[in-house]
């Protein structure tokens, strides 16, 4: 299965590069139909190098699919809709999460697995009908971003703006992907190694030992509609400079909360320790994490409208680069070190971009008012 992980990998960057220059609604169709067929091929193939060709390509889809939501969310949205739209989307990862096991499960036990993967190829196709039928990107609610972002005004003064050694040179964008490159780092890792921290560190029994998680996924559905309500009622008004100001801001005093959550399970978690306080830490550490990567979303587009899906693209690169360095790496580290000595080192990483964040945005917002 990680053919198709890799596939979609490859095609992340040109996506992000093409979605800036072409109908995002095209390249999303395209996308679920690449993705529909693929999967449907899959599920009726009956050789090795069937199943693997169909499975990279059906990445492909998914690749060229997943690098415009952030695009068509901004098309779609006026301003004020704008992280309401955006939790939604994230949600049903969340949400995915909690139904594919049941729906598998089922379907496999009454039928097979090629039904089941069957009709997730009926899904994607329904998708794709929807989207045809319902998706309509022609008004552009955001009619300000080409003539009011003084953030990324040198941009819009190219005639061509295509040349990405002027995009890349954003230094506010790489302060938010790196900090959230940080974060998603040490979530992945409590996400993959913690119920093994928590049963044979710290003796835990195995409901809280295998239900953090979920706890911490069940926190973040539930602050994320929280905090796009607040923030798309907290930016009506400001210019550009200030929704930036404010968009980081939110990033550290969210990222503060996590990091207070993995403080508490570096320092404090204990075979002493109570549910409830493991229920405690579960949500801020789902608090901060899905408010942090709601505000970080939002600032790609914020910062560089004119080139949103290049960043995206750069974004979930970093996201991926975390989730690899969640695996082998970081249990070689706490093979050698021990598991609660590598939490404290991530734990201190998180301060440190934090408090990067928190310089870098001084200067350079501080200096964009000035100019």
């Amino acid at each position: 299965m990680s053919i198709g992980g890799l596939s979609s990998l490859l095609i992340t960057l040109p996506a992000g590069l093409l979605v800036d220059r072409i109908s995002p609604k095209l390249m999303l169709v395209t996308g679920l139909l690449v993705a529909s067929i693929a999967t449907g091929v899959f599920a009726l193939s009956t050789t090795l190098a069937n199943y693997t060709m169909s499975w990279f390509i059906k990445g492909l889809g998914d690749g060229l699919a997943l690098a415009t939501y952030g695009v068509l969310i901004r098309r779609v949205a006026s301003p004020s809709k704008m992280a309401s739209l955006t939790a939604m989307f994230m949600m049903t990862y969340n949400i995915a999460g909690i139904v594919e096991p049941v729906l598998a499960n089922t379907l496999i036990q009454w039928f097979n697995w090629r039904v089941y993967v069957l009709v997730n190829s009926s899904l994607v196709a329904l998708v794709l009908v929807a989207s045809i039928l319902f998706l309509d990107t022609g008004a552009n609610p955001n009619p300000d971003d080409t003539n009011k972002n003084k953030l990324d005004k040198k941009h819009h003064d190219k005639t061509n703006p295509s040349s990405m050694l002027n995009v890349l040179a954003n230094p506010l964008q790489w302060t938010g992907i790196g900090a959230m490159f940080t974060l998603f780092l040490s979530r992945m890792v409590l996400g993959q190694w913690a119920k093994i921290y928590l049963s044979n560190s710290l003796g835990q029994d195995n409901y809280i030992s295998m239900g953090f998680d979920g706890f911490i996924n069940m926190a973040a559905l539930g602050a994320n509609f929280f905090i796009a309500y607040l923030s798309d009622r907290a930016i009506v008004g400001l210019d550009k400079p200030s929704l930036v100001n404010y968009r980081f801001k939110m990033l550290m005093i969210l990222g503060i909360v996590y990091t207070v959550g993995l403080h508490l399970f570096s320092f404090q978690a204990n075979q002493q320790s109570s549910w409830l306080f493991f229920i405690l830490i579960a949500c801020l550490i789902g608090l901060g994490m899905s408010g942090s990567a709601l505000h970080q979303s939002l600032l790609i587009y914020d910062l560089d409208p004119m080139n949103p899906g290049i960043w995206s693209a750069i974004n979930m690169f970093a996201i991926t680069g975390s989730s690899i360095l969640a695996g082998y790496p970081i249990s070689s580290m706490a093979d050698s070190y021990g598991w609660q000595q590598t939490y404290i080192g991530l734990e201190m990483l998180c301060i440190g971009a934090v408090a990067l964040t928190f310089l870098v945005t001084k200067y350079y917002v501080n200096k964009i008012k000035q100019d």
